[in-house]
């Protein structure tokens, strides 16, 4: 018998970045009770969501519907998504939704579909304004933006941020990025997924900083998971990246014991 991949005995695994609604790409479940079953196939402890509705169309209806479905689901946590274009609704959400006895833990930000760039005075109040309420971002990065992303960070201290795809295909100015600054998370998931990304990004970012990500449902989990399978890396690293260091950023809300 086949012995089994060290990646099939880690504790738990939290995915930091899932999305639940109908989207175009040609995985999208349209109910969590669909996700539930992509978890239950792939060992997924916990999976942080945010809404397509709220990504695509509207983002105070979507973090509504989320609401609602989030109700009885032990297995999910949700972001709030905000548009930066919108700064007065979102501050306004924040205040709705991240409450202590709230299912929502973080919040998103998609920089591609409300057309605003990393380097953007949208993103730069978006970031100012999280960093009023020390909340825990996870925002879209693709390319040479991690490093814009970097930059518009500095001087807020009390936010988090989770680099969406840590890049693309620009995963080694994202170690840079992280390791410039110490609130600065990378996640894999990624459709670009080439050999030897998540092996360089363990042995060149700060290895507390790493975490693991899926992008499901717009893609298969076995595309971060292989990646993370492909870096060789040790049992303690694949506990760390896995769950430990989620465990650390988003601390009791994710209710791992």
């Amino acid at each position: 018998m086949a012995e089994l991949h060290p990646l099939a005995r880690v504790a738990h695994v939290v995915d930091v970045h899932a999305h639940v609604g109908p989207y175009f790409f040609h995985m999208g479940q349209r109910d969590l009770a669909a996700s539930q079953r992509l978890c239950d196939r792939w060992g997924i402890t916990r999976q942080l969501v945010s809404h397509a509705r709220g990504v695509f169309h509207d983002a105070r209806e979507g973090n509504e519907e989320l609401a609602r479905a989030l109700e009885g689901h032990d297995t999910f946590r949700g972001y709030v998504v905000i548009n930066q274009r919108d700064l007065d609704t979102a501050a306004r959400e924040l205040d709705r939704w991240l409450r202590p006895d709230s299912p929502f833990v973080g919040v998103k930000v998609h920089t591609h579909y409300p057309r605003t760039t990393m380097a953007s005075p949208q993103i730069r109040d978006a970031l100012r304004l999280l960093d009023e309420h020390a909340a825990t971002l996870l925002i879209h990065t693709w390319g040479d933006d991690v490093l814009q992303l970097a930059a518009a960070m500095r001087g807020l201290d009390r936010i988090k941020v989770i680099a969406g795809h840590m890049g693309a295909d620009r995963w080694d100015l994202a170690c840079e990025a992280a390791t410039a600054n110490p609130n600065l998370y990378l996640e894999p998931s990624c459709s670009v997924a080439l050999a030897g990304q998540m092996r360089h990004v363990m042995r060149h970012a700060p290895r507390g900083q790493v975490l693991f990500g899926t992008d499901a449902s717009l893609l298969d989990p076995v595309v971060a998971f292989g990646q993370v399978a492909a870096a060789d890396l040790g049992a303690d690293e694949l506990e760390d990246v896995m769950w430990r260091n989620a465990v650390a950023l988003f601390g009791d809300s994710l209710e791992l014991g």
